[in-house]
């Protein structure tokens, strides 16, 4: 995430985060760029997210879901530091928009991280072999044990 660097830089630049006469602030206004730039790119990389979690395990589909995995969890790393820096400024009485959208899409990005491709294709290995309970089996279940 370009300018991430740059932000931290002046955030703590003390002439920089206190609004100007003009009631312009630039270290917020740019905080809100990246914001928005950040949101823009997760929107975009989202788009790829079937080819995260191919269905075979050719070796074009697996390079192709390994390299989309390092970029969400670059993705994120980027996004975190920038929500932290936002959070900073905010507490410092400056608006950031979309700040919590940032963080949402930076906790379901992390969600989804959390399966692994090599899960993802065991479970459709799984599932290959009928190895699978269907939605009302698990409902019987889980009402049975909310019983005892």
């Amino acid at each position: 995430m370009n300018g991430l660097q740059i932000l931290d830089l002046l955030s703590h630049d003390e002439a920089l985060t206190t609004p100007l006469s003009n009631d312009e602030d630039v270290v917020a206004q740019f905080a809100e760029k990246l914001v928005a730039n950040a949101i823009d790119s997760i929107k975009t990389l989202r788009e790829l997210r079937p080819r995260m979690f191919p269905s075979t395990a050719d070796l074009k589909s697996l390079e192709i879901a390994r390299a989309l995995r390092v970029e969400f969890e670059k993705w994120v790393q980027d996004a975190e530091a920038l929500f932290a820096e936002g959070m900073q400024l905010r507490a410092a009485g400056h608006s950031i928009p979309r700040l919590e959208e940032l963080g949402d899409y930076s906790g379901h990005t992390q969600a989804m991280l959390q399966v692994s491709l090599e899960s993802h294709l065991r479970s459709i290995e799984q599932a290959d072999r009928g190895e699978v309970i269907s939605i009302e089996e698990m409902r019987r279940e889980i009402q049975l044990n909310g019983n005892r």
